[in-house]
């Protein structure tokens, strides 16, 4: 020790998990004080006897390890106080100066905790996959516009389970559609939830539309009680298209505006009331809009807006249009794709956080 070299021990020492270094030439070996904790779980009057029941249950040959460089990792289990715990046993040979076997390093680290963890990460994605499957269900299925109009929407989730919802409801013989953009706060299994409640609260509305105020009315109003008291909102575009006159009434709680291209102009529709949920008596505005052969409606949610790019920045809306109008020319479906591509654009290594969704309006 006089030429500063550490032994063996001396490392095991300053390990924060329990060591146990096993010597080629010595019976007995020696440990630190980790390892004294588990050496207190094995049944035996003497410190030897518990050591036998150690080499016993991680199956321990030292002699095995003779000529072997690489170490061996297992999981064991033990059961204390009716508790089962895991440790996974790492065992690592140890070479002289001139490659002579000394013995082996053997390691153990207790994953009890990282198991159950595992467990439930697997539990929950289990369930997840499992709700996200229904809910696929539930999604809506691009309506077979009139001739001169094409309408496509879709939704991407961040996670197995998302909180952004879109639907297209034709009604009125299909003289006119509701479309609807939402998004409820938060994600997972909560927001999914949200969401689900949602959409069944807009399909009974559509089913009884008179007119699109007293409609999102309704909405709020069957909303508003439970989301106010369980501290969430949702924010949704509501739009109610005549497919023969191109005219839209819409109403904004709280949503990004739509977006229309007419002709190279892109212009954010205005018009915005608070999101659902917010506030009891919200006071919505119905806002009016013609839709013009050759322009171009876009619905979206803020995953749109705010997925990072290349350079570092978010889509934003300036970034948003210019995709749009770059793509003016192309079919509806085409167009989406164009839009999510440009949305998917992240760096390298840049994991999606939040949902996307959009829907296309195009009249020919």
């Amino acid at each position: 020790m006089g030429n500063g070299t550490l032994s063996a021990i001396d490392v095991a020492r300053l390990y924060p998990t329990p060591v146990f270094i096993y010597y080629a030439d010595k019976q007995l070996p020696e440990w630190n004080q980790e390892a004294e904790k588990v050496l207190q779980l094995f049944p035996g009057e003497s410190m030897e006897e518990r050591l036998a029941q150690l080499i016993s249950w991680v199956e321990l040959d030292v002699g095995a390890y003779a000529g072997k460089m690489d170490s061996s990792i297992l999981t064991k289990e033990i059961r204390l106080n009716q508790e089962m715990r895991f440790y996974e046993v790492i065992t690592s040979p140890m070479y002289g100066g001139v490659g002579e076997f000394e013995g082996i390093m053997l390691v153990l680290r207790d994953v009890t905790a990282l198991r159950a963890a595992e467990a439930r990460r697997l539990e929950r994605e289990k369930e997840e996959t499992l709700a996200a499957n229904l809910l696929s269900l539930l999604a809506p299925k691009n309506w077979i516009a009139p001739t001169r109009w094409q309408v496509f929407g879709r939704s991407i989730p961040a996670r197995a389970l998302g909180g952004d919802y879109y639907d297209i409801i034709p009604i009125q013989e299909e003289k006119k559609v509701i479309l609807v953009v939402a998004d409820v706060m938060g994600k997972g299994v909560q927001a999914a939830l949200w969401m689900t409640m949602a959409r069944q609260v807009i399909r009974q509305a559509a089913a009884r539309y008179r007119d699109t105020g007293s409609t999102v009315e309704w909405i709020h109003q069957s909303l508003f009680r439970d989301l106010y008291h369980a501290g969430a909102f949702i924010t949704m575009l509501f739009m109610v298209l005549d497919v023969e006159s191109g005219r839209i009434t819409y109403v904004n709680a709280g949503h990004h505006p739509a977006l229309r291209i007419h002709g190279e102009q892109a212009e954010f529709l205005s018009g915005k009331g608070p999101a659902l949920g917010m506030t009891e008596k919200p006071g919505y505005t119905v806002n009016f809009q013609a839709i013009q052969p050759g322009d171009t409606l876009l619905l979206y949610s803020d995953g749109i807006l705010d997925s990072w790019q290349a350079d570092g920045r978010g889509l934003g809306k300036e970034g948003l249009a210019k995709v749009v109008q770059q793509a003016r020319l192309l079919k509806a479906r085409e167009m989406l794709d164009g839009i999510f591509k440009a949305a998917r654009a992240y760096p390298e290594g840049q994991q999606r956080w939040d949902d996307m969704t959009a829907v296309v309006v195009r009249r020919e």
